[in-house]
């Protein structure tokens, strides 16, 4: 029979290593691109979990004489998130998101602002769960 002391000495083990459980890894959604897309554009954690480091990332910048391309390598501390704007920040601003490719592995979305110059362009690839691989930033 368990004393009373050895009783409370289990417990006190037992709640610190409870309270340390690793966090759940979200879902892959390996075969469902549109839920995975869903979820992606919602959820920040989702984001972290499918977004490859190092994560290309490519802007248009202003250069004399012309704009140029600028692309970069993001290792997972130069990564903000959330990388995709969650659903209240498009609604507010307001964005329009549209799946423009969607082909076998691979699937592109569009992020953009009607009637201004403001577009990001999202590549996902299938390895073998879906993942953010490379953003494109056409704004000027």
């Amino acid at each position: 029979m368990m004393t009373l002391r050895a009783a409370f000495l289990c417990l006190a083990i037992a709640l610190p290593l409870s309270t340390h459980a690793a966090a759940p890894v979200p879902a892959c959604y390996a075969d469902d691109f549109p839920s995975f897309l869903v979820a992606y554009a919602d959820q920040v954690e989702v984001q972290r979990a499918h977004t490859r480091v190092p994560l290309e990332s490519s802007a248009i910048v202003d250069a004399d004489p012309e704009p140029k391309i600028v692309v970069k390598k993001l290792a997972r501390q130069q990564i903000r998130f959330p990388v995709f704007l969650l659903k209240a920040q498009r609604q507010r601003t307001p964005l329009t998101m549209e799946i423009i490719a969607l082909k076998g592995n691979s699937a592109t979305v569009r992020l953009e602002k009607p009637d201004t110059d403001y577009v990001i362009l999202y590549h996902f690839r299938k390895d073998p769960c879906w993942q953010l691989v490379r953003m494109e930033n056409s704004s000027l």
